[in-house]
């Protein structure tokens, strides 16, 4: 393997080690929440979530990008991360301010059916997790993954041993919830204060400034399409489904984080990515069609992993009863769907390495923008019918079609040759065959469990074969860190 792919695959270990295991425990908070909140909380805090992640755009205005595409550690990088870095700490101060003041006219009118308490600590956290916006793309910058990993998987544990002291142990319900969230956002400021400390000046560049809100702002349509395309689907299914509606909503929300390991994948990826391809050392095709083919094949991994053997995950013992509560298992249909979309939004990260390299980040607000109006035209369109299985159908569109409006767009900036028809197979034979062992294969669950295990094993010795994954790279890796 040439260095630059062993070096994205060495920051991608670290980031994958402290990702997985962090995002894992933040995972056990869903089984824990549906066995001491109703369906209907659950619900509420759900809706209440996807207020809090437009309003963490409006804070950060994609500095987070902006900064990582300016920074030169050699020439002007203070200049650039306290340019950076005060401005992301004023903007959060502006969108916080009067919401907080004026929280009991703001939160009924943006749908929020908790008290105002609850808001007002919602937008504490969204500034807190701003202002930590720049120093962690800092970190990321330096090539410190392990500083970074370890500050993010520390704030993780805080957050969860708070969650369980909270609800669990104190019974505090939805409050534990929000102090646990504003107290490991404080936690991870702190863990990143070296950083401010050392890199912060008095310095305000107005020309810097400027280069950075050209090139943040067009993503920030961009990103607010792409959350709308994540998380639009919760308050349609609230108003859509009438009385049951916030109930369904609690139990979208539980089973569709049952598709977590797809998007811990996804985001371990993206975390080395980005730095990685912002190198034009590492601009060669080669490179790039042999990570899109390694990223399609262990997505259908994740995927033919996660469907099948879901089922026996929520009956095994969690905190407070089963690991899910039985209530939620009537949203299981929505795993497998949630997952091929995910794959698909991967598909599309890796293409995204062609626009943010040429400047192009203005043509983000058209991808995400197309495939958030099919997003929205098919859940309204399903979900009266289909309910919650509709919601998850139209994630699974959405982002196909963002994944195919990508592919279309790049070709025009002399994209790698991604083999497409290659990946389009894997992807029909992927599908087909989850359908095939999980919805027509019928057997008692013992058998049923060894067939999805030889299933999925031959499926990975295909992959090798068909040199989507190449087996020689990958012991190169581990055997270079190891050495180390």
């Amino acid at each position: 393997m040439s260095s630059p792919l062993r070096r994205l695959a060495s920051d991608t270990v670290v980031y994958g080690v402290s990702t997985i295991a962090g995002r894992f425990l933040t995972f056990l908070l869903t089984p824990m929440y549906t066995n001491y909140l109703t369906t209907e909380s659950y619900g509420e805090i759900a809706n209440l979530y996807v207020i809090i992640a437009f309003l963490g755009l409006f804070c950060s205005l994609g500095f987070e990008s902006a900064f990582i595409r300016y920074f030169s550690q050699e020439d002007n990088g203070a200049t650039v991360f306290s340019t950076s870095f005060s401005f992301v700490a004023l903007a959060a101060a502006a969108v916080a301010i009067p919401l907080v003041v004026f929280a009991p006219g703001i939160s009924p009118w943006l749908g929020v059916d908790v008290s105002p308490v609850y808001f007002q600590m919602a937008v504490a956290i969204v500034v807190l997790d701003a202002v930590a916006v720049v120093p962690y793309a800092m970190l990321r910058m330096l090539r410190k993954s392990k500083q970074f990993a370890l500050s993010r998987f520390a704030t993780i544990v805080i957050n969860v041993a708070l969650n369980v002291w909270f609800v669990v142990f104190l019974k505090w319900g939805i409050d534990g919830i929000f102090w646990a969230g504003m107290i490991s956002s404080a936690s991870a400021l702190l863990l990143v204060g070296p950083t401010i400390v050392r890199w912060f000046r008095a310095r305000w560049d107005t020309a810097l400034l400027a280069q950075l809100l050209k090139f943040g702002l067009p993503t920030v349509p961009a990103a607010l399409a792409a959350i709308a395309l994540q998380l639009i689907d919760r308050p349609l299914i609230k108003e859509l489904l009438g009385d049951a509606g916030a109930s369904q909503v609690g139990i979208y929300q539980a089973c569709y984080r049952l598709a977590i390991p797809m998007m811990i994948f996804v985001t371990v990826f993206d975390y080395a990515w980005k730095p990685f391809f912002m190198d034009k050392a590492n601009r060669k095709n080669e490179v790039f069609v042999s990570v899109h083919s390694a990223f399609a094949g262990i997505s259908m991994v994740v995927f033919l992993l996660v469907s099948w053997f879901a089922e026996y995950i929520v009956r095994a013992p969690g905190i407070g009863g089963p690991f899910f509560n039985p209530a939620y298992w009537g949203g299981l249909e929505v795993i497998p769907p949630v997952l091929m979309g995910y794959a698909f939004h991967g598909m599309f990260v890796v293409m995204m390495s062609n626009v943010y390299y040429h400047n192009k980040t203005h043509w983000l607000p058209v991808v995400n923008g197309i495939a958030a109006v099919v997003n929205l035209g098919i859940n309204l369109a399903l979900i009266p019918y289909m309910g919650i299985f509709g919601a998850a159908l139209a994630t699974t569109a959405a982002y196909l079609v963002e994944m195919i409006v990508m592919a279309n767009m790049v070709k025009s900036l002399d994209a790698p040759p991604y083999k497409w028809l290659k990946t389009s197979a894997l992807f029909c034979v992927s599908i087909a065959l989850w359908y095939g062992v999980d919805v027509l294969f019928e057997a008692p669950s013992g058998i049923d469990a060894a067939v999805k295990v030889l299933a999925l094993g031959c499926f990975a010795v295909a992959l090798v074969w068909l040199k989507f994954i190449d087996i020689s790279s990958v012991k190169h890796v581990l055997q270079r860190r190891h050495s180390n």
